[in-house]
């Protein structure tokens, strides 16, 4: 394999990550709007049931949304830092497992803020599902 398809494939896995944080970050904010509007609509929170529900998907839904920024800061750090790393003329395979070691945390932090946003979700939905009039 040659620098050229090389470069293709480390493009594309940015890129997904990139469509992650940002598809994580609508899907987080619009659950937690969606979520605040069916109190505001449809059951007033003083009447609602099991209101610890739907605090505690907002606490998953606001934490995904921090997580995610969190993410996009490291992101750019270990990007800062694998350039700096090139530059000081590192030896390849070197290079290579230190940025294999900071993606391995990116896909750790990436995994939490699925299971916090999916945590959230379902909590909203139960939380729906309780208070349906």
């Amino acid at each position: 394999m040659d620098n050229t398809d090389r470069d293709k494939i480390e493009d594309a896995i940015s890129e997904s990550q990139n469509d992650f944080e940002k598809n994580l970050v609508y899907l987080s904010a619009g659950a937690l709007a969606l979520s605040m509007g069916f109190i505001e609509k449809i059951v007033s929170f003083e009447k609602a049931n099991n209101k610890w529900i739907v605090i505690v998907s907002w606490v998953f839904l606001a934490s995904t949304l921090l997580l995610n920024l969190a993410s996009h800061l490291i992101s750019v750090g270990n990007s800062t830092k694998a350039r700096e790393e090139m530059d000081s003329g590192m030896e390849y395979n070197k290079l290579i497992e230190r940025i294999s070691c900071r993606n391995k945390l990116m896909r750790i932090i990436n995994w939490i803020s699925y299971f916090l946003f999916a945590f959230g979700v379902a909590s909203a939905v139960i939380f729906c599902s309780i208070n349906m009039k």
